[in-house]
């Protein structure tokens, strides 16, 4: 368990652990970088890791502890009291450097009265314990990583709480499903925040607009106040998409810090985020993964797949892991027949039954808008490697799987063509907008192109 799960970027990664070693850990992080790439990975991680009762237990037992306070010696005449020692101060020091209670010193301790021999060594006993609070049965089983840094253990009860979230789509779906449930008086002033941990929030974009709305920040901006009793409070952001009021509110956080919340930030581009917020934020991007990193992840999450089927999944994921492990191939390889269907019918003189037959498939409603969304990423992927072929980079196509296929369209075909099919596929976007005809928008795509 821990940050080895996650794959690529190991730069990034280890200069988070070493901000959080050194107790310099950033007030505001922007994640930057593509869909998949594992921003939300990543923050789910940090946030485990700042609230570990395993690691904080392992990184408590290395510190110097207190000597035993001595018992208070016993009082032989009222004319001549025993001095007592003052007892030393309780360590409270959480793995990251932050006192657990603040700056508040402890009250001196009085001077306790004299006891019977054998309470005196039950109270030293107890005493002596480990606080009940700290205990924790993974602890045992947490081993540091050997670099020394901080990390997670994934079992222990924050951690798995904390890890409920850790599929993100589907706790979303759950929550706008109970939210559906609600009356119509309740459902509009309810707006959607997971909490998995009472240290973690986070904040998706809120339906209709999919956009963080004002009413989602204002709850950050009351829970941000409280000092956790233990950890660290983490807020993640899933998105760059803000309500002007949402955009301005954040700002309010991020001005004035505290010392005890860290809130971070994802976007698939950080210029999409006001300048104002990008000065008050450390900003780490995630590079993509190279296809070869990807192939030999995918020969482990999946190992149903051939090799041919991994390289074609590795180059359409685009260097992004998520995105190549939850890649849909039967969807795609259908959708990808359909897109040469209709090409190989704008570039031939022949009749057109067989576009009309598969034209037809895409009729009204939500399933068959999708289907168009699907059929039009597909022909933009083959566009692309068109392009790739004539102008002599044919080492950087995708569809590996057709090269053959690709090849003829592409010596029937010149860049003009290409340009004019990727006008097209623009028009038949935007008359989906206005919700036409995708049947008929089709064919009068691959008419356009004869």
């Amino acid at each position: 368990m821990g940050f080895d799960l996650f794959q690529g970027n190991t730069e990034v990664v280890a200069r988070l652990r070493r901000t959080l070693a050194a107790g310099r850990l950033p007030h505001a992080i922007i994640l930057s970088g593509p869909e998949g790439s594992g921003k939300y990975l990543l923050a789910t991680m940090l946030a485990k890791t700042m609230n570990c009762e395993a690691a904080e237990i392992a990184a408590r037992a290395l510190l110097p502890q207190a000597p035993p306070t001595p018992a208070p010696a016993k009082k032989a005449k009222p004319a001549k009291p025993a001095t007592t020692q003052k007892p030393p101060e309780p360590v409270a020091m959480s793995l990251f450097g932050d006192s657990l209670f603040g700056d508040m010193a402890p009250e001196p301790a009085e001077a306790p009265a004299p006891v019977a021999e054998e309470e005196e060594q039950v109270e030293a006993e107890v005493s002596a314990a480990p606080s009940p609070a700290y205990i924790s049965e993974p602890a045992a089983a947490y081993v540091p990583n050997p670099d020394g840094l901080p990390d997670f253990c994934g079992v222990c009860p924050s951690c798995r709480q904390i890890g409920l979230a850790d599929d993100f789509a589907a706790r979303f779906a759950e929550a706008v499903e109970a939210r559906e449930a609600l009356k119509d008086s309740e459902k509009k002033e309810t707006r959607i925040l997971l909490q998995p941990h009472p240290n973690l929030i986070i904040v998706p974009p809120d339906p209709p607009q999919m956009l963080i709305k004002v009413d989602q920040i204002r709850r950050i901006i009351e829970s941000v106040r409280f000092v956790p009793e233990r950890g660290r409070r983490v807020y993640i952001l899933t998105t760059s998409g803000f309500i002007k009021e949402a955009a301005n509110s954040v700002l309010k956080v991020l001005e004035e810090p505290p010392a005890h919340a860290t809130i971070i930030l994802l976007t698939e581009n950080a210029s999409e985020l006001l300048p104002t917020i990008r000065s008050r934020c450390v900003t780490l991007t995630l590079a993509p993964l190279t296809v070869a990193q990807l192939e030999a992840d995918l020969s482990h999450s999946q190992p149903q797949w051939d090799a041919r089927q991994r390289a074609l999944v590795a180059r359409l994921a685009q260097g992004a892991i998520g995105r190549a492990r939850s890649f849909d191939l039967a969807t795609y390889t259908a959708a990808r027949a359909d897109a040469l269907t209709v090409l190989r019918s704008a570039t031939s003189d022949g009749e057109h039954t067989q576009l009309f037959q598969t034209t037809e498939r895409f009729r009204a409603g939500a399933d068959g808008r999708e289907k168009t969304e699907q059929l039009m990423a597909a022909m933009y992927s083959i566009l692309e490697d068109l392009l790739f072929l004539q102008h002599g980079a044919a080492h950087r196509i995708r569809n590996t799987d057709i090269q053959g296929e690709l090849k003829r369209l592409a010596t029937a075909t010149n860049f003009g063509w290409v340009e004019r099919a990727a006008t097209g596929l623009g028009e038949v976007r935007r008359g989906m907008r206005r919700n036409l005809l995708r049947s008929l928008s089709l064919d009068a795509f691959a008419a356009s192109l004869e």
